[in-house]
Parts: C-alpha cells; sequence; structure tokens
C-alpha cells in the first residue's frame, strides 16, 4: 500500500490489530460519551416536562375547586330551626276516648 507521499507502507498483523484496537477503543469511548449526554439531556428535558405537566394537573385542580366554591352561602337556608320540632303537645291525645 502507498502512503500519501507516494512510498510504500508495509502492515503487518500487529499494526492492523493495534490500528483497529485504538478505532475500537475511540467508537467505544464515543460511544459511551454520547450515552451519557444523551442520557443527561433527556433526563433534564424530560424533567422540565414531566413538572409543566403536574403544574398543569395542580392549576386545573385548583381552578375547579374554587370554581366549586365561589359562593359558600349558596345552599344556606335563612331559618336554621325551619325542620325541627318544637312543640311536645303536637300529637299528644288528650282525650282518650276519640
Amino acid at each position: 500500500m502507498l502512503s500519501p507521499s507516494g512510498t510504500a507502507i508495509a502492515y503487518n498483523e500487529t499494526t492492523i490489530r493495534s490500528l483497529f484496537d485504538y478505532m475500537n477503543q475511540q467508537l467505544l469511548i464515543g460511544a459511551a460519551v454520547g450515552l451519557i449526554v444523551g442520557g443527561l439531556v433527556g433526563y433534564f428535558f424530560g424533567s422540565a416536562q414531566a413538572a409543566n405537566s403536574i403544574n398543569k394537573q395542580i392549576a386545573e385542580q385548583e381552578r375547579s375547586s374554587a370554581e366549586a366554591s365561589v359562593n359558600p352561602f349558596e345552599n344556606v337556608s335563612t331559618n336554621p330551626l325551619e325542620n325541627v320540632k318544637t312543640n311536645p303537645y303536637e300529637g299528644v291525645k288528650t282525650n282518650p276516648f276519640e
């Protein structure tokens, strides 16, 4: 094989193996760095998206609970003793012959 300068280069088996080992080592290091960087980026973007989703759910729950309790006096009766019976003699038989 010829080098870029035009001289012949003799590759023996150890030179080829060391070249492939170096390339494999670079490939493994690049893959590991890529996985770590990808994992960190995915984690941060995913956690930001989850935080936005959770905040939206909390806001929706708060809005619905606020709508439900808009008027706290809506179902209040004006006479609290409206259904209370206070006459103990009502319904009592005073004449046993009737």
